[in-house]
């Protein structure tokens, strides 16, 4: 069955868009928009729909265009649609021969906000040292809540997580 995603705009930048992809079933073609996520104010399309209570999603990013250094695929959990949202975000950056790990590309990590009232304020990004590559086409990612636990994993097969790093949620 597929998911009823809602998609709504945060910030500026470009439009993104969302649909099934008909050849795979349970597979979506996602078109990002936006500028980044990340610093005082996200901007970017939001595909989501609402979760209550704990849960554990994981996702197979098959490949990212690059579309800048810090063109960015994921899941995340956001406490609001606001650009300054508390948020926590396991994350995937594209490789290509102009990108390079000191621009932000070719990467994993576990990203998170966990404060909204000044610029980058509680901004967290794991792990600080030792970018995993993402292993395109089995960029897996997941995140996992158990009660007011938030915790994030990457794996290149789908079966080997390897633990990125978590943090108490907001919500607890």
């Amino acid at each position: 069955a597929q998911i009823k995603f809602v998609s709504t705009k945060i910030g500026g930048g470009a439009d993104g868009s969302i649909t099934p992809d008909t050849q795979a079933p349970g597979s979506y073609i996602v078109v990002g928009g936006g500028n980044d996520i990340w610093s005082a104010a996200d901007e970017f399309t939001f595909h989501y729909f609402p979760q209550a209570g704990s849960f554990d999603f994981r996702v197979r990013v098959e490949s990212l265009e690059p579309n800048a250094p810090k063109t960015k695929a994921g899941l995340m959990l956001r406490e609001s649609v606001n650009g300054n949202s508390r948020m926590a975000y396991v994350r995937v950056t594209p490789t290509g021969p102009t990108f390079n790990k000191s621009t932000g590309a070719n990467d994993v990590r576990f990203q998170y906000r966990t404060g909204t009232t000044s610029a980058a304020q509680g901004e967290h990004e794991d792990p600080a040292a030792g970018f995993p590559a993402p292993g395109y086409p089995n960029a897996g990612l997941r995140l996992v809540r158990l009660g007011n636990i938030l915790v994030a994993y990457h794996s290149t097969d789908g079966s080997h997580w390897q633990l990125l790093g978590g943090t108490p949620s907001w919500d607890g």
